[in-house]
């Protein structure tokens, strides 16, 4: 299995990825993709209605947001979905809809699906729509 987070390979074949994500080491170590992700995110939260919408177990879910709130305090909408739920379907249909997974993307009915894509995985290589590496490319791209 190719995996984007390095705690995921230490962890993943003893608990489960369900419970990598949970952990508070994992919340813990989390950082921003890159240097530019605050400062963007919080660019298109001023013209842009940003909406985290995640999908993940209970417990996750409670981990994940405590991390938002405390690292992007500007973001004040969520919307937290049970793990097996199509997020898809929540996605109104005039938005640009960010993810990193094409599951999600490609049943999208949204205005404007986006792939990010920091590196390619399985789960983002089926993505033949618009993608971006990066979130510099996602500021000059929306902003």
């Amino acid at each position: 299995m190719t995996c984007q987070c390095p705690l995921a390979v230490e962890i993943y074949g003893k608990f489960g990825i369900e419970k990598l994500f949970a952990s508070d080491k994992f919340f813990s170590e989390l950082q921003f993709i890159d240097e530019y992700t605050y400062d963007v995110l919080e660019e298109l939260n001023e013209k842009y209605k940003i909406i985290i919408c995640s999908v993940g177990t209970p417990l996750n879910i409670s981990k994940k947001a405590l991390w938002i709130e405390k690292n992007l305090p500007f973001i004040k909408n969520f919307m937290y979905l049970e793990l097996e739920t199509k997020k898809y379907n929540y996605i109104p249909e005039k938005s640009i809809f960010i993810d990193d997974y094409d599951k999600y993307l490609i049943p999208s009915i949204s205005e404007r699906p986006i792939c990010f894509v920091q590196r390619e995985f399985e789960w983002n290589r089926n993505w033949n729509g618009e993608k971006v590496y990066s979130w510099l490319e996602m500021r000059n791209l929306l902003l």
